[in-house]
């Protein structure tokens, strides 16, 4: 088990404790938004973490702790007092961060003030003029402009990159296009490892040398490339674990408000008729790749060979959830909120351990599968009896 599995698995354990001994008044004070579209006022102040998902997310605010947002739109004009870690389809970071920012999304766009690092992955990046970044930059983008001044190094991997400001330390890029601009002035010595030579305004360099490595391939570089970008790999592995966790949880909350006996059902079947669950979940998984080829051997089929999937793709998804608040079900059986949130954390803990993961995901997966066809086709029954449908 490495050092960042190590740091993982002690965050998770920490978690569960949490969870297990602090008060139900506890979770109520913290703050859980989610809807279609989520504002947080200019006039409002949030005095705890803060959690919002929705397709808009805009936080005008301040939040007096972390902000966990994920949405198809987030835009963040307000003030965080901690860090921000956001995944969506467009990002907007426009207001002051005094924490890091971990981001991953379709389109980011930093123009707020950071006071520490930045870890963004994206198809579009760019930090930009009002942009203050008192830390570092890691980033992995498609297209990346830097055009704001980063306060340390930057660690940058792309197909395009382009500086057009201060950075006040190392800067390690792998890019195919390499572009810095007559604004630029990088302090330390520049690495770049491109197919291709990068364009370079003279004097744009100040204090160190510039490295060229035109070959990918040797071992030499790809452990290069490996160390540099050891850190960014680490950040998003964690950003993309907290937000797993709170898409998850958000989710899960959305559909205990809108189909709470549905959910009750489904919890209920996966609790008193496992066997059952596993046996047509495993039916329905391995038929659905053999039905989606017949359907799609037909053109009639066609459209009903790709809902079957979209179908088992959303079951998929929701899987995760029913068993993570079954098994919280179990320990806090009154208490649906804190329950799915121990259940996600105990889901996520087993997950984490190698050799028997796969076992549990699978098992889990057949269950969680068999009760939703279970109780939704019980449930297509009772609305064809009823002719609702």
């Amino acid at each position: 088990m490495n050092l960042f599995t190590k740091k993982l698995f002690l965050v998770l354990i920490f978690f569960l404790l949490i969870a297990f001994f602090l008060p139900e008044s506890a979770y109520a004070a913290t703050n859980f938004d989610s809807g279609n579209s989520v504002i947080l006022a200019k006039d409002e102040t949030i005095t705890t973490d803060y959690y919002a998902s929705g397709a808009t997310v805009i936080i005008n605010g301040t939040i007096n702790g972390d902000a966990y947002v994920a949405g198809g739109s987030i835009i963040v004009n307000g003030t965080v007092l901690g860090d921000v870690l956001a995944a969506g389809g467009n990002i907007s970071i426009g207001g002051k961060v005094t924490g890091n920012v971990r981001a991953v999304g379709g389109q980011i766009i930093i123009t707020g003030e950071i006071d520490r690092n930045v870890s963004v992955a994206g198809g579009s990046i760019s930090i930009q003029p009002p942009a203050l970044v008192a830390g570092s930059v890691t980033a992995a983008a498609g297209n990346l402009s830097l055009l704001a001044p980063i306060g340390k190094g930057a660690v940058i991997t792309g197909s395009q990159a382009t500086i057009n400001n201060s950075i006040g330390g190392d800067t390690r890029i792998a890019a195919d296009q390499l572009d810095i601009l007559q604004d630029a002035k990088i302090e330390g010595e520049l690495a770049y490892w491109s197919p291709n030579q990068a364009h370079i305004v003279p004097f744009t360099i100040k204090n160190g040398a510039v490295y060229h490595h035109t070959d990918w391939k040797t071992p030499k570089t790809q452990q290069a490339i490996s160390n540099n970008l050891a850190k960014a790999i680490a950040g998003f592995g964690l950003t993309w674990i907290v937000v797993s966790f709170a898409a998850s949880f958000f989710v899960g909350l959305v559909f205990m408000n809108l189909a709470p006996f549905y959910i009750k059902n489904v919890v209920t079947t996966i609790t008193q008729h496992p066997w059952r669950s596993f046996g047509v979940g495993f039916i329905f998984v391995v038929l659905v790749p053999f039905a989606f080829f017949v359907l799609l051997a037909t053109v009639i089929g066609i459209p009903f060979a790709f809902l079957l999937i979209i179908t088992f793709v959303i079951f998929a998804l929701l899987n995760q959830i029913f068993i993570a608040l079954a098994i919280g079900k179990r320990l806090l059986p009154t208490r649906n909120g804190v329950a799915l949130f121990v259940g996600l954390i105990i889901y996520s803990a087993i997950n984490a351990i190698p050799l028997i993961n796969w076992m549990f995901s699978s098992i889990t997966l057949f269950i969680g599968m068999g009760a939703i066809t279970i109780v939704s086709r019980n449930l297509y029954i009772t609305l064809r009896a009823k002719k609702i449908i």
